[in-house]
């Protein structure tokens, strides 16, 4: 017999030593890339109840940013929008009364023309959308609130035509677009009838950030956009009161709108406060967290280091045993 079995109880200890010492290496090389320790028990002598509530306190302030995040981008393109149509308006309402006062029938005209491109500016605006849903749509966001500004301008041209004097026409436009039972609410806008959900933006805090396309602010420029957009079918002697009347309501929608974007800002306001103090909760518990089941990076990279030479060398071991001869060990 040339060759000699190596003694089996004592292989049967090395496989075990290396099976630990692999095992050791596997969790450590782990906590190496987590900063975390494996066994959490261990880590915080037991009192692994406290660990998982600060994790979920933490896991919470994280969802709360995830969905402020979203409302944020969201109201943050709500207020953009205002502001275009803000910036559109351009002051329209009193250029219209000064053209109006001065009897500037050229001045007027073109005016005409502006409120027509500016009305089908403002519907398009307003049909805006913010990851595939209408910003301006209320609780049904499917959709765009709008209808199409042809129908807006058919209609308030059918009622120039058909009102008697300025008076009527005033009483008539106040139907059509005030009257919940009025053209523009039964025709125009086709958006939901109630708000959007809220924004919690702390636990039971909502805030209600939603504006829909029939806000009275923007009822009122579409309607004095409308107004001037038919001027050519207004009668010589009811124009001057009726372009004044229209001046008038451009402007009402102006300092309407003026505070509807302050409104707003606030709301942008609250959210990124909300957003900032969830961000920093997460922060604050995050630490704590990590001083309780934290690993030491390089304590653990040191301590991988030390048991990859110990498998390395048990490895090396085992081969030789595994090649023992006689000859060998003679």
């Amino acid at each position: 017999m040339t060759e000699i079995l190596p003694d089996i109880a004592a292989n049967t200890r090395l496989s075990r030593a290396i099976g630990l010492l692999k095992r050791d290496a596997d969790t450590t090389r782990t906590e190496v890339v987590t900063g975390r320790f494996e066994d959490v028990t261990r880590a915080v002598d037991g009192d692994v109840g406290t660990v998982h509530l600060l994790q979920k306190s933490r896991d919470d302030a994280r969802a709360f940013q995830q969905r402020l995040t979203l409302a944020e981008s969201r109201i943050d393109r709500t207020q953009a929008i205002l502001d275009g149509v803000a910036d559109s308006a351009g002051g329209i309402g009193a250029r219209t009364l000064a053209a109006n006062t001065l009897d500037q029938t050229a001045g007027l005209e073109a005016l005409s023309a502006e409120s027509t491109s500016t009305l089908e500016g403002l519907f398009s605006s307003l049909n805006g959308v913010f990851a595939g849903r209408a910003v301006f749509g209320g609780d049904d966001a499917s959709r765009s609130p709008l209808a199409d500004v042809d129908t807006l301008l058919g209609d308030v041209r059918t009622l120039i035509e058909n009102a008697t004097d300025p008076a009527d026409l005033e009483a008539a436009l106040d139907t059509y677009f005030n009257d919940p039972a009025g053209g523009f609410e039964t025709t125009i806008y086709v958006g939901g009838v109630g708000d959007a959900p809220g924004v919690e933006i702390a636990p039971g805090v909502l805030i209600d950030a939603d504006i829909k396309a029939n806000a009275q602010p923007l009822k009122e420029l579409m309607r004095g956009f409308a107004v001037m957009a038919n001027l050519d079918v207004i009668a010589e002697e009811d124009r001057d009161a009726i372009a004044a009347a229209a001046g008038g309501t451009l402007i009402n929608g102006e300092q309407e709108l003026t505070a509807l974007r302050a409104t707003v800002g606030v709301d942008q306001r609250r959210i990124s406060e909300s957003k900032a103090r969830f961000e920093n909760e997460e922060q604050v518990l995050d630490n704590i967290i990590t001083d309780r089941i934290g690993r030491d990076s390089f304590e653990a990279a040191t301590r991988l280091q030390l048991l990859e030479t110990q498998l390395e060398t048990s490895y090396l071991i085992t081969g030789r045993i595994a090649r023992l001869t006689l000859a060998q060990f003679l």
